[in-house]
């Protein structure tokens, strides 16, 4: 359970990383694979931590590790489909909500400081 738990830890991290490539972009505007060195260190984390998973589960269980630790295929889509999705999503919607928030702040400074202040005010 200690090494399923550890790898869909891997498979959320790996997943909200490409939502962080931008603080304001969309994940879609930008495109996930923009940043090549992240693709790089995905494609190479998530097969060797499969491994490493695999063979501390196999070593402690030896062949019975099907029959005992292997979690439905319903719970398998939910875990590696559903909410990693579920999960980007949400950071979908507070980059959007960031971003509106970050736009208001702006053109509350410009109001404030592009404004003439009279005699005092540089040219």
């Amino acid at each position: 359970a200690q090494q399923w738990g550890a790898m869909l830890f891997i498979v959320y991290e790996v997943a909200l990383a490409f939502t962080f490539l931008d603080r304001y972009d969309s994940l879609l505007t930008r495109g996930p694979l923009s940043n090549k060195v992240l693709c790089g260190v995905a494609a190479l984390v998530l097969p060797a931590h499969a491994v490493v998973s695999w063979a501390i589960v196999f070593q402690a269980c030896g062949r019975q590790w099907t029959e005992v630790l292997t979690p439905s295929w319903e719970m398998w889509v939910l875990y590696v489909v559903v909410w990693p999705l579920v999960a980007v999503a949400v950071s979908e919607c507070t980059k959007r909500r960031d971003r509106r928030y970050h736009m208001h702040l702006q053109k509350t400074l410009r109001v404030l400081f592009n404004t003439r202040l009279g005699m005092w005010s540089p040219k």
